[in-house]
């Protein structure tokens, strides 16, 4: 199942593992300390989402992902993997 709107949801520190955010909106989420391992984010938006102390694993998918530019606190090791 996709995603729909989650706009301002707040979702630190939430297990999000496996979840499917496919196309979600996300943005303005509060994502802090959440754990994304094998979580599906392809073509999610994320513009202004906090992302601070993330998880995430090789299995993470964040192919075509949108926004990040102006997230939150995205994760160095984060930006290098996606070339940002």
């Amino acid at each position: 199942m996709k995603c729909g709107i989650w706009v301002k949801a707040y979702l630190s520190n939430a297990n999000l593992s496996n979840a499917n955010f496919s196309y979600a909106n996300l943005s303005n989420a509060y994502l802090s300390y959440a754990y994304l391992s094998n979580a599906y984010l392809s073509n999610a938006y994320l513009s202004n989402a906090y992302l601070e102390g993330i998880k995430w694993n090789k299995y993470t998918n964040w192919e075509g992902v949108q926004g990040l530019e102006t997230a939150k606190n995205v994760p160095e090791a984060l930006r290098e993997q996606l070339w940002l």
